[in-house]
């Protein structure tokens, strides 16, 4: 008689026997992929950058015998490491190699497609000969080759079919140099940065591109700024006293020299202060700009008596860091910080009334005047409108010295590149 309880235990021992099997057998394909998609990076990303193509072919064929069986890899990535093998051989002239390695990349995976870091036209073009079917584009003779048959000096006979051009085992050009290769025979270098990029060229869009381009980004930046100072003015219950950091002036704008009997003091707080209009270069470094401000500062406090005479001018040295890769190379918004220094005065006023032994609650204005030097540092935010024009917005913190004083200011600039 037949346990029915005996065949469930069965049927459970077998299904998660199954089960286990095939996490395991998921496990090993997980593990086969990842070793292999890194030996590619390394392949495609140090080696054959590097033209290195014998180590890049080393590595993409160790990477394809990891996903010799069909369950050692996913067909997509079985597919990609034939198309990048198909890549190198191209680089390194082996055309038919090549091609074989694009049927076995399209057998694995029709829709497979080149790397768009390493695609070129050539490469597009054989591609999509592969998918099609059609015979492939024939590569271009090296130097002192015929361009068909065996002898250079004989053409076909009439009425004989010419032989079908056959792959160079050279060069195309007269170095070792690969058609359709990044920074060769005019193919733009990929870059970060334009320290990726010889003299003469700098990074756009991560391609190396002359500087001469009248296309690429500008370098040199010149600006026109509006500036707006508001100084922190400290709480003083006695400043037309004399000695409190404040000097006062009558509304005729003579100075005030009385000794108050009472006063309503300064209840301290920001107060707008000096106005500017600055102009600036600043010369791009990659990410960093780097420049000089002068101008000319409005709106100064008046001279006390014996006291030095306001600073009208404004010199400024700065740097910036800009965030994002190129940052110059196409219009969009920006951010970027700033640090500087320089030479500059800060005055700011608030009114109080005061009450001596001639009057009794008279109007007085309160000056305070601090600098003439300063630290500054801030973020800047705003567009380029095109790529050589562009208006900012620049939040600033500035600290005066050695008559000290903390100001907060704002600039709004309309930069011109060149």
């Amino acid at each position: 008689m037949i346990s029915w309880r005996r065949v469930r235990r069965w049927v459970a021992i077998v299904f998660c026997s199954s089960l286990f099997v095939s996490l395991l057998a998921r496990s090993a394909l997980a593990a086969n992929d990842a070793q292999a998609v890194k030996l590619r990076e390394a392949a495609i990303y140090q080696d054959y950058l590097a033209t290195d193509f014998a180590s890049a072919e080393k590595k993409l064929v160790d990477a394809l015998a990891l996903c010799a069986k069909p369950d050692d890899c996913t067909a997509a990535t079985r597919a990609r490491l034939h198309c990048d093998l198909g890549v190198v051989y191209f680089a390194s002239q082996k055309i038919d190699e090549a091609r074989a390695q694009f049927a076995a990349a399209l057998k694995e995976d029709p829709n497979v497609g080149i790397d768009a870091d390493l695609l070129t036209p050539e490469l597009s073009k054989e591609l999509a000969a592969a998918k099609s079917g059609e015979p492939p584009p024939a590569p271009k003779a090296g130097p002192g080759e015929a361009a068909a048959g065996g002898d250079t000096g004989e053409e076909a006979g009439e009425g004989q079919e010419a032989p079908a051009p056959r792959a160079s085992s050279r060069p195309t050009e007269a170095t070792d140099c690969p058609p359709g290769f990044p920074g060769c025979n005019g193919v733009p270098m990929s870059c970060n940065n334009d320290d990726d990029c010889t003299t003469g060229e700098r990074c756009v869009d991560q391609k190396c591109t002359s500087r001469s381009d009248n296309g690429a980004s500008k370098s040199n930046w010149v600006s026109l700024a509006a500036q707006v100072d508001d100084l922190l003015l400290p709480g003083q219950k006695a400043a037309c006293s004399g000695g409190k950091g404040y000097s006062c002036f009558n509304p005729n704008g003579t100075w005030y020299g009385g000794t108050p009997t009472t006063e309503t003091g300064v209840p301290g707080g920001f107060a707008v202060g000096s106005l500017r209009i600055v102009a600036s270069y600043d010369r791009v470094f990659g990410n960093f700009t780097l420049g000089a401000a002068a101008g000319v500062a409005l709106r100064n406090g008046p001279r006390r008596p014996g006291g030095p005479a306001s600073l009208p001018v404004h010199a400024e040295l700065r740097g910036k860091y800009w965030v994002g890769r190129s940052p110059f190379a196409k219009p969009g918004f920006k951010f970027y910080f700033i640090v500087g220094g320089g030479l500059a005065e800060v005055d700011a006023s608030i009114g109080t009334y005061v009450s001596d032994s001639t009057s009794q609650n008279q109007p007085k204005t309160a000056w305070r005047k601090t600098g003439t030097g300063f630290a500054t540092a801030g973020f800047g935010l705003g567009g380029l409108i095109t790529k050589s024009f562009g208006i900012f917005l620049e939040p600033r913190f500035m600290q005066m010295f050695p008559t000290t004083g903390e100001v907060g200011s704002g600039q709004i600039l309309l930069s011109y590149g060149l």
